[in-house]
């Protein structure tokens, strides 16, 4: 499925859950950073599109880093926990296997009880700043990373 089909048959709200790879590293790199370890929707829904990055930290790993630089990263952090059809999952892949793929394409509606977060440590883990959404991260010579 090439992404403009994507977009028309799902909605374009879900950009801020998926983004395409190429726009989401050169967000990155404006901002200040290279790109770390990035997971694609296509390995939890093998018909997206190949190139879609998952963007929201509900769907990292605690610790996965998304960004990188000389002094500073960008890791996920923090729990998640959600209902959907009055189920509570605390990892998406669990709701995956329990709900269908396609239950991805709801998130809009997901009931979220707890979120996790992007994390900004130093290079000594040391906590630099944490922010909830993607569009809210920092340029990287503003937090002094």
């Amino acid at each position: 499925m090439r992404l403009n089909e994507f977009i028309e048959e799902y909605n374009e709200e879900l950009l801020a859950y998926f983004m395409p790879r190429h726009l989401f590293e050169k967000e990155l790199e404006t901002l200040g950073w290279d790109s770390g370890i990035l997971i694609y929707l296509n390995t939890l829904d093998p018909k997206a599109p190949k190139d879609l990055v998952l963007v929201d930290s509900n769907f990292y790993t605690e610790g996965l880093m998304i960004g990188i630089s000389k002094k500073s990263y960008i890791m996920a952090d923090g729990e998640s926990s959600f209902i959907i059809n009055d189920n509570k999952y605390t990892r998406i892949i669990d709701a995956i296997q329990a709900e269908g793929v396609d239950v991805l394409y709801g998130i809009n509606n997901w009931e979220w009880k707890i979120e996790k977060e992007w994390r900004i440590n130093t290079i000594d883990h040391d906590y630099i700043n944490v922010f909830s959404s993607f569009e809210n991260c920092p340029e990287r010579t503003t937090i002094g990373g």
